[in-house]
């Protein structure tokens, strides 16, 4: 079954490649495709701080609340501490700090 998932997923991925090209085609999709974009942009971040989060919280045992609770609140924490540290980025490339401890 391993090898029928990976054949799976590949064809999902060039499916979705021919839809994404589709979106892109059409005005009324725009919004679909600018999600998207959003999503592409910070999911290495998201990915990484999501891990993190989790392992916070049951390192510590922070939450003890229902599932749903719990799953809303680390979705919650995670795309704010994505966005977060995205734009401490930009400010710190734009402020040239980097040029300076290169130098």
């Amino acid at each position: 079954t391993r090898y029928i998932y990976g054949i799976m997923a590949v064809c999902l991925i060039i499916a979705s490649g021919y839809v994404f090209d589709f979106i892109s085609e059409k005005k009324v999709l725009k919004p679909i495709l600018k999600i998207s974009e959003f999503a592409g942009d910070i999911s290495l971040e998201i990915y990484i701080i999501h891990a993190l989060i989790i392992r916070v919280i049951k390192h510590y045992k922070l939450f003890d609340f229902e599932w749903y609770l719990y799953y809303i609140f680390v979705f919650a924490a995670t795309i704010l501490i994505a966005l977060t540290y995205k734009k401490l980025i930009k400010i710190y490339k734009n402020t040239g700090v980097q040029k300076n401890v290169q130098e």
